[in-house]
């Protein structure tokens, strides 16, 4: 396998990828052939295979949108909906390789509240955040900390979208 470093670099720059394409799907296809290559670990074998369903299943429904078929625009859906789900598991992946080690824990009430403000979840989703214990020891926990950059990550990616309607609206 190669260098800790120089995966750790590659998985940085799928990470930036803004788009799906060929090179990004075959980038994630050697990717994880070098990591699965390795001597086992259990902390990365789940990861590992839900990388590659997902990365299989994209890779099948890119090679759709590449057909004129009438469904083309349903495809690019299908297809960015995978394309976020793959960058999902890659953050994972990054955090059991020990990527994000030195991160600070994200403040849960003050995302909460900008997600509130910008209308992305409901009042009674906002609440319920809002009572739920969220003190450092809870957020520690393995399960705690993915959902909660998955939840950055949505929040990043619904941004993202926005700003680029209303730069094209204006």
């Amino acid at each position: 396998m190669g260098s800790e470093e120089g995966v750790r670099e590659r998985l940085e720059a799928l990470l930036r990828e803004k788009d799906c394409s060929h090179g990004f799907l075959e980038r994630v296809r050697e990717l994880l052939l070098e990591l699965s290559l390795g001597p086992p670990d259990p902390q990365l074998s789940p990861v590992l295979l839900r990388l590659e369903g997902l990365s299989s299943r994209l890779r099948g429904s890119y090679s759709c949108l590449r057909s004129d078929s009438p469904l083309r625009e349903d495809w690019r859906r299908t297809v960015n909906y995978e394309f976020l789900r793959l960058k999902e598991e890659l953050s994972i992946l990054r955090e059991r390789l020990g990527g994000g080690e030195n991160r600070p824990l994200p403040d849960l009430r003050r995302l909460a509240e900008e997600m509130r403000e910008e209308g992305a979840i409901r009042e009674s989703t906002w609440a319920f955040l809002l009572s739920s214990p969220c003190g450092p020891r809870e957020m520690e926990r393995e399960e705690v900390r993915e959902a909660l950059l998955r939840v950055l990550r949505l929040f990043s990616e619904l941004r993202r979208m926005r700003r680029e309607r209303v730069g094209a609206q204006g």
